[in-house]
């Protein structure tokens, strides 16, 4: 049963996902049936190397029909296999590629362009939150917006973003 759902996700008419933050003090992936019947499908402990979810907040699908999900405890992109459930670590602050410019805080949401560049709305980035883009292969984080950047100066509007959307195209 999903506890409390952070969050969506839709590939095609039929196939839905949901992350749920609360399944077992961790979160899980669910898949979810036109009828709304609920079918756990990655989770801590699945397998051997499936215990990185850590208050799993948000949900994208990939272009190539993978599950990437935001871990807001552990701050982190974590991909799952939809057909296996098992989980890859695809970036975290502790990633070598990240150590000179460390920039999750506490994501919250995430989005995935056509070209696989992973978006995530980070709600402590620079204090107030912004925007990190994610390269899916490198795992590296690189800052896209936040109230700290010049070009927001004048504004600084970001107070504590929770979700990122990417238009198609």
């Amino acid at each position: 049963m999903i506890s409390a759902p952070a969050t969506g996700a839709y590939l095609t008419p039929g196939e839905r996902y949901a992350v749920d933050a609360g399944y077992d003090g961790t979160g899980a992936v669910f898949a979810v049936d036109p009828d709304g019947t609920e079918h756990l499908l990655s989770y801590n402990g699945l397998d051997a190397s499936s215990n990185l979810f850590s208050e799993s907040t948000g949900i994208a699908i990939t272009p190539g029909g993978g599950l990437d999900v935001i871990n807001a405890g552990s701050p982190s992109v974590v991909g799952v296999n939809p057909s296996t459930g098992k989980q890859t670590l695809i970036s975290s602050n502790s990633m070598p590629v990240n150590s000179s410019s460390q920039l999750f805080g506490h994501p919250q949401g995430v989005a995935v362009a056509t070209g696989g560049t992973i978006y995530v709305a980070d709600s402590a980035l620079d204090t107030h939150g912004g925007v990190i883009s994610v390269n899916p292969s490198s795992g590296k984080e690189t800052k896209v917006s936040s109230n700290s950047m010049p070009v927001n100066a004048s504004s600084a509007d970001y107070s504590s973003p929770q979700d990122v959307t990417v238009a198609p195209g």
